[in-house]
């Protein structure tokens, strides 16, 4: 059987094989090699997203009391390591697309962006990747003529791809793995370069109880490619893997680091910390009392039992008159408390977030202090933005290849951000209008300041209206044909230098 796809004109041969090949390069040979790569990465995945979530591992303190309070272990886990998260990429935003050193953003590639939803998806990238330190990238071709490609953001925890050693920026294949909950299957599609195939394993077995969203927690072992079928195999007209990833810290190697890995022990710490408190507090609600002279009762066991039950409204009364009470000192937990917050602090230094926002404290500080604070994490964003840029690059000028666009190969690319660095109105306006004075256009400034192209096409739209309406005015006025009405018009536009005044309409009685 086969089937034709009338738009890219290629014959399209559906089939079932078990020809189960494994010789290098096959794709059954592949579907192993990624698939083994791909599973070993979960549970590193499992881990990360445990802490992003706040279910970190439960801390431990001394067995006596931890047993008996064990409620306490899972109010002890504070998240700090989702605001380390938040603070990075709730500052990145991507405005445009920039082709050739110089000009605007591009219409057409922010037309794409668009289609494909990116102003939704772009964020659950930058999470993604932040979280996981990987995030992928799918461009479809377009599905019929005057369609734009597809552009969709993929799970790291069900994709993966294998670089070129030789060139980073091109991949020798790619895997998308997932489960088919409906149909009890595993959906396995592999892209290469001049072919892309599709794989279903309808015998995977299922744990029927699970109630985890990983791609691990339905199976009771990891799919062999054997158990695999090949349904399809459609061919890659683009000659390349479309199929990206990006990195978000790439100097740490093909695997990608998260955000806040370098912090996850210092993580550890502040719960432990935090568990400690909530344990003297829980321990030393009542004072602890001590008594000598006294013999305990015997219970229906015949063990010992205390003599006296403590209590806020108890009263302790003893016939023998060398009996004698006491109560110990009260437990001081400030030093668990100032613990805490040198643990905080040192999670702000390692990972570069201002201070004031692990530790929710900001009294009487300057503007230049706060800006001395943010620096570093500014300067990190930069570097996140590159990362991801690039990524972003990529997708996009493979949309472009698709439709047969010289902008595919321009090495100039260039992915807009929106400035992290936080400024008032004020500030804005003020550095603009020094920009404009000096000479800068008025596109480059208004870049500077944080508007998006549709702004910044919008007010150069205005600005070459008003300056056509005030070259006509002027012609009008040189001519004599211009209206009392207008003249106050061309007395407000008028060039320094120009002293002549014109009166002032009288009022009509």
């Amino acid at each position: 059987m086969a089937a034709t796809n009338p738009f890219r004109k290629v014959a399209v041969p559906l089939h079932a094989t078990n020809d189960y090949d494994m010789s290098p390069g096959s794709p059954f040979w592949w579907l192993d090699r990624l698939s083994t790569t791909l599973f070993d990465r979960q549970e590193r995945y499992d881990l990360l997203e445990d802490y992003m979530l706040g279910n970190h591992p439960l801390p431990n303190g001394d067995v006596r009391f931890v047993k008996a309070l064990r409620e306490l272990q899972t109010k002890a886990r504070t998240n700090y390591v989702a605001l380390v998260v938040k603070a990075v990429t709730g500052r990145m935003r991507v405005k445009g697309f920039r082709f050739g050193p110089e000009g605007q953003a591009d219409a057409e590639a922010m037309r794409i962006w668009n289609g494909s939803n990116m102003d939704v998806q772009s964020p659950l990238a930058l999470n993604t990747a932040a979280v996981f330190g990987l995030c992928y990238g799918l461009v479809a071709p377009p599905t019929a003529p005057g369609k734009e490609p597809k552009i969709t953001i993929e799970d790291p925890r069900m994709s993966v791809v294998e670089r070129d050693p030789l060139d980073f920026s091109r991949s020798l294949a790619g895997l998308r793995m997932w489960r088919d909950s409906e149909n009890k299957i595993m959906v396995a599609c592999l892209y290469l370069p001049d072919v892309t195939h599709v794989f279903y394993a309808p015998d995977t077995r299922f744990v029927t109880e699970s109630k985890e969203a990983r791609i691990t927690a339905d199976l009771e072992t990891r799919p062999q490619a054997s158990r695999f079928t090949l349904i399809s195999s459609e061919p890659n007209v683009l000659g390349e893997v479309a199929l990206y990833e990006g990195n978000w810290q790439p100097a740490f190697g093909p695997l990608g680091r998260a955000e806040f890995e370098d912090v996850l022990d210092i993580q550890d710490r502040i719960n432990y910390q935090v568990l400690t408190r909530l344990v003297i507090s829980k321990s030393q609600a009542f004072r602890q009392r001590w008594a000598t002279g006294l013999e305990g009762k015997a219970g229906k066991d015949g063990h010992k039992v205390p003599p006296f039950d403590p209590g806020a409204d108890m009263l302790w009364v003893s016939a023998s008159e060398d009996t004698k009470f006491g109560d110990f000192s009260q437990a001081d937990i400030r030093q668990a408390l100032e613990a805490v917050r040198d643990d905080v602090g040192d999670m702000a230094a390692i990972s570069q977030t201002p201070a004031s926002y692990l530790m929710n404290r900001m009294v009487n500080v300057s503007g230049s202090a706060i800006v001395g604070d943010q620096g570093p994490l500014v300067q990190k964003i930069h570097m996140r933005e590159a990362a991801i840029g690039w990524f972003y690059e990529q997708l996009i000028k493979t949309a472009f290849a698709y439709k047969g666009d010289a902008r595919a190969s321009d090495v100039e690319a260039t992915t807009l951000w929106v400035d992290p660095e936080i400024r008032s109105h004020a500030e804005i306006a003020d550095a603009m209008g020094k920009l404009v004075t000096a000479g800068v256009p008025l596109e480059l400034a208004m870049e500077r300041g944080g508007f998006t192209p549709d702004q910044i096409a919008f007010a150069v739209k205005k600005a070459e209206e008003k300056a056509r309406k005030e070259e006509e005015l002027a012609v009008r006025v040189a001519n004599g044909t211009a209206t009392a009405a207008e003249l106050p018009q061309r007395q407000a536009g008028a060039k320094p230098g120009n002293n002549q005044k014109t009166a002032p309409a009288k009022k009509a009685l």
